[in-house]
């Protein structure tokens, strides 16, 4: 089984980092006492390290002397060293030995760590007697280390303010008060390197503040933050690659979704701004593209007071036929030539088609097949004008694969248990499909539930001797109802655990079901399970179970869910459950769906004493922010409400206090909505049902805005003819497009 992942929609990176890259400045020296077995103080500083070594016994009378002193690394190399004479006067009890810039030659991976080196020292007489001698470890205020961790976006929205949050620590974890503290933005301008600095401080809680504010036009995609503290000799730097985000968007849309040769595409495209305002008197790049990336057409377009911009590109009688992607962006200027640009894209189809007189059905007879049940499909014809097609032949076929081979302009396709036969008087034709080879793929098949199989029908009418099409999928599945399990929230044994819960049938109807959850192993569902919840999943077919105790084994380390609908039909799915005994931060709430007015209010739980940062963010601003200092109890925060809080709200908490790896992370989040109607209602209103071809269609619009008052309003209108609908539905393929933005927290 996979392990299932936590996401939810963006709007903060985190990443921590401890330890990393450490580097030295100048600095004053500053001498601590060592310990009485040492018999030596130390002070360090980038021109020397300083040490003041006590005696054997005190000078009776001058004593001629020489004193070495070495900085020592791993593996007893030595990084830098001096040798110096001198004489000692009587009642002398203690010399300073020196080693000149000591940190000169050091490579980068002992500078890592300065408190790792050691000084090794000796004081010895010209006759012999050793006055002095030790090691010491690299131990000064100027040579301990700290921990450097930063909360940051990963995505900066251009025009708006960019904050990085930052705490500094000791090795104990002492907080670090008044480290300086810098930031730099940069990007790889059109001639030059572009960049931004912040600096600041930490606080007494050892935190603090880098404030950006990034160019409402910036010239590049992307760009580098580094964030570096100093404190003595030694330098924490986290650095992470950021993306320019272009708040503002653009929509497109054409007349319809396939043409043919010699024809027009009229396309419409909006512009907007971070606001959601329509950007006037921008122009716009537009360009058309074929199957292999090779330019067609190009041209500039420049948008009205609405924010719109028309377009239309001739089809060329000889193009060749295919997919064709429209592409628009801003119109790149002089000084920004690689720039960050709000884009949009659709596809269209080029090729030459017949329009339809005929559509074609096709039905299966179950919605979905279970274990040894084969299928039957029937495939009706009818004109659009409603009868039926009653002299036709038709072939059914079940389609492996088909694809468009655009450079021999030619459809392929591998196909498999072919029937043919002929339309009966009502207009229909049954085939039939062994499922059998189906059923015992998916029996073998551990991880997915279903298998659809594509069947394609073609019906050629006999009277005209054209043909039409229809696909469809016969859903091939292990049980009739189908269980998904998502753990919420991270695994720890120190909390109870929660999982969502969803059950649908397999055609994808929601179920309501009993559900029973139980501990199994997970090679074998079959030995003793241990029951540890029910549930019941409502019409929509959802749950949710809280404060899980589960006690993993070698026996039960596998959570399934049995699910059982009122008709007795069942359906089984299994998650394996990961375990750690990291501490963790939970995040919840009384209310997902609040309306204007409403604060918004969360509970935090966490497995240990903790400062956590509590932030509202929205689109990748911060819109407020809070801290918290957790105990083992709840804690609540209120957010009061504010005119910001629109749409989706992110509530992030992290604490910045602990070092984290890969695997652990204090941090949880949970998101809100305050949805809004923004959709504009229209009403249309024609003269008349039907029109003779050649008269005019008189159509009545008003446009009225959510509040029910009118507006005035730029309209696009669309008429298009039932067969070409038809056509375009019948040719269109399967599959599709979608992104998705994921939470997720970067460790340097």
């Amino acid at each position: 089984m996979s392990r299932l992942r936590r996401s939810v929609p963006l709007a903060l990176f985190l990443f921590l980092a401890s330890f990393l890259q450490q580097g030295f400045a100048q600095s004053t020296a500053v001498s601590i006492t060592a310990s009485q077995a040492s018999r030596a103080e130390l002070t360090a500083s980038e021109e020397k390290i300083s040490m003041t070594l006590t005696l054997a016994h005190k000078i009776a009378s001058a004593t001629p002397a020489h004193i070495s002193a070495s900085l020592v690394g791993s593996d007893d190399i030595i990084w830098a060293a001096s040798n110096t004479a001198a004489v000692l006067r009587p009642g002398q009890s203690k010399i300073i030995a020196t080693i000149a810039r000591p940190f000169h030659g050091v490579p980068v991976a002992e500078i890592k760590d300065l408190h790792w080196l050691r000084v090794k020292y000796e004081v010895k007489s010209d006759v012999g007697e050793v006055l002095a001698s030790g090691i010491e470890a690299l131990r000064t205020p100027t040579t301990d280390p700290f921990v450097l961790t930063a909360a940051v976006g990963r995505v900066v929205a251009q025009g708006r303010a960019y904050e990085v949050r930052t705490h500094l620590q000791s090795s104990t974890g002492r907080p670090l008060r008044g480290v300086p503290l810098s930031g730099e933005l940069t990007w790889e301008g059109q001639r030059n390197t572009e960049k931004i600095n912040a600096t600041s401080r930490s606080n007494g809680a050892g935190d603090g503040v880098l404030q950006f504010t990034l160019p409402n036009r910036t010239p590049v995609q992307s760009g580098q933050l580094k964030v570096s503290a100093r404190s003595g000799l030694v330098e924490r730097v986290v650095e992470q690659d950021v993306v320019f985000h272009a708040a503002s968007y653009l929509l497109l849309d054409t007349d319809k979704d396939i043409y043919q040769p010699g024809q027009t595409l009229h396309a419409r495209t909006l512009y907007f701004d971070p606001k959601r305002k329509a950007v006037a008197n921008e122009p716009l790049d537009v360009r058309i593209l074929d199957e292999e990336n090779t330019l067609v057409s190009r041209q500039e377009v420049t948008t009205n007071s609405f924010g719109v911009a028309s377009l239309d590109w001739s089809v060329p009688a000889n193009v060749r036929q295919g997919k064709y992607t429209l592409q628009v962006q801003i119109t790149a200027r002089e000084e920004d030539d690689d720039a960050t640009q709000a884009q949009t894209s659709k596809e269209v189809r080029v090729y030459r088609y017949d329009l339809p007189t005929f559509r074609v059905a096709a039905k299966p007879d179950r919605v979905y097949y279970l274990s040894q049940q084969n299928a039957e499909v029937t495939v009706t014809a009818e004109y659009l004008f409603g009868k039926p097609v009653t002299r036709g032949k038709v072939r059914v076929v079940q389609e492996e694969e088909r694809n468009w081979n655009y450079r021999k302009q030619r459809w392929e396709s591998e196909e498999s248990q072919v029937q043919t036969g002929e339309l009966n008087r009502e207009g229909t034709f049954t085939a039939h499909f062994d499922l059998t080879e189906k059923h015992e793929d998916l029996a073998d098949d551990r991880y997915q539930a279903y298998r659809d199989v594509n069947i394609a029908a073609y019906v050629t009418d006999l009277s005209t001797g054209r043909t039409e099409q229809r696909r469809l999928a016969l859903r091939v599945t292990r049980d009739p109802i189908h269980v998904y399990l998502l753990e919420a929230g991270l695994s720890s044994e120190k909390v109870p655990r929660s999982y969502y819960i969803s059950t649908f049938y397999a055609d994808g109807t929601p179920a309501r079901c009993k559900v029973k959850l139980s501990l199994v192993n997970e090679d074998d569902h079959s030995q003793v399970k241990q029951q540890v919840a029910t549930a019941a999943t409502n019409k929509y077919g959802l749950a949710k179970v809280s404060g899980l105790k589960i006690d993993l084994d070698d026996k039960h380390d596998t959570l399934l869910a049995e699910a059982l609908d009122g008709k007795g039909l069942r359906g089984r799915a299994s998650e394996r459950v990961y375990d750690s005994n990291e501490d963790t931060i939970e995040v919840s709430g009384m209310h997902s769906i609040l309306k204007p007015g409403d604060p918004i209010d969360v509970v935090l739980r966490s497995t240990k004493p903790a400062r956590v940062v509590v932030q509202a963010v929205r689109e990748g601003m911060i819109l407020a922010s809070q801290q918290v200092s957790m105990g083992r109890g709840p804690s609540t925060v209120t957010f009061p409400y504010d005119p910001r809080f629109t749409d989706e709200i992110a509530v992030v908490a992290y604490s910045l206090e602990d070092p984290v790896d890969s695997y652990r992370y204090m941090w949880a989040s949970r998101t809100v909505l305050y949805p809004k109607n923004r959709t504009l209602q229209v009403d249309l209103k024609l003269d008349k049902d039907e029109h003779r071809p050649g008269e005019a269609a008189v159509a009545g619009i008003a446009v009225r805005l959510p509040d029910k008052s009118t507006a005035e309003s730029a309209l696009g209108l669309k008429v298009v003819d039932h067969a070409v609908s038809e056509r375009a539905r019948t040719d269109s393929e399967f599959g599709g497009r979608g992104s998705y933005w994921r939470w997720s927290l970067l460790v340097e």
